[in-house]
């Protein structure tokens, strides 16, 4: 991967006093810097070239971070040390009195991006909220597809369970490639198998009905009573109570994880929950339903059932 870095003089001074650069270890852990120089004449100049040197120095001499208190106490130590140095240099010459300078450092660390800043320099975290959108077309447009070759799915293929299974099956492993795209950050690859999920999950959406159907038809080949109404209740009770205990769920992983309502950045914790809800529950969850589906072979039943009774 490049990393680029680039700072303009702007329209007002004749000297450039910011800095900036950005560099990686053999960990792949990149730290980015900006200082912004302050003081007047080249003591601006000076102050930000001493302080991210000092940090570029001190990053390159030490081993990669283990873990996130590690690169704390690296960056603060780092900080209090370059700000000891151009104070240090302020006193020795009277041209560089009062020379100053901002900094913003932003480190990533196993696809988490941590930001340290002193003094009123910025740093900007870009969100693209197409990506919303984007998604929900890379789910609804899958399944409306899938709803319109239903029919003739099932036909091709004989049958509700051999199709719904065989859809469970590729939609299971969507979700599996959703889970390794989203630990590679690879957008376009979650786009991808998030459709490819869709897709395969998408016929049993449309023909639940018959699938309750043939279940309720079961129940009156065994049992010899008519249920229909109460299974299609049911479903639609399940659905209603799943829903609500879905939407219920995400709040109190949420709480549990260490949500803070009006944080702009949420602890690690949080963020560690999210991918389990977003990445493995889906997962796991299709996984389950898909060893259901492979042990309810109603239609199979039912021809059995109605050839036992044609031969007695």
């Amino acid at each position: 991967m490049n990393y680029y870095a680039l700072t303009d003089i702007g329209k007002v001074r004749n000297k450039n006093q910011d800095q900036a650069t950005v560099i990686a270890n053999v960990k792949d852990q990149v730290i980015a810097i900006v200082c912004d120089g302050m003081g007047g004449h080249r003591a601006g100049e000076i102050a930000s070239r001493v302080v991210m040197d000092q940090f570029v120095n001190c990053f390159d001499s030490i081993p990669p971070f283990d873990n996130v208190d590690e690169l704390k106490k690296w960056v603060n130590e780092t900080i209090y040390e370059a700000d000891a140095i151009v104070k240090r240099m302020a006193k020795q010459n009277v041209e560089h009195h009062g020379m100053g300078t901002t900094i913003v450092v932003a480190i990533l660390m196993d696809n988490v991006i941590y930001i340290s800043h002193v003094g009123d320099s910025r740093a900007y975290v870009l969100k693209n909220e197409n990506l919303y959108s984007v998604f929900s077309l890379a789910i609804n447009i899958p399944v409306i597809i899938a709803m319109c070759i239903t029919p003739m799915l099932v036909e091709k293929m004989k049958g509700l369970y051999r199709m719904n299974l065989a859809g469970y099956i590729l939609g299971t492993a969507g979700r599996v490639g959703v889970i390794f795209a989203g630990y590679m950050g690879s957008v376009p690859l979650m786009l991808a198998f998030t459709a490819v999920a869709a897709l395969g999950m998408a016929p049993w959406q449309g023909d639940m009905g018959a699938v309750v159907a043939s279940c309720s038809e079961y129940t009156y080949l065994t049992k010899h009573k008519h249920i229909d109404g109460t299974m299609y209740s049911c479903t639609s009770f399940g659905t209603k109570i799943g829903g609500g205990i879905g939407v219920a769920l995400c709040g109190w992983l949420l709480d549990a994880s260490g949500f803070v309502k009006e944080a702009t950045i949420q602890p690690e914790s949080c963020l560690n929950m999210l991918h389990v809800m977003y990445l493995w529950i889906p997962m796991v969850l299709s996984l389950i339903i898909t060893f259901i589906m492979s042990r309810m072979n109603v239609e199979d039943a039912n021809k059995k059932l109605r050839k036992q009774l044609v031969e007695c």
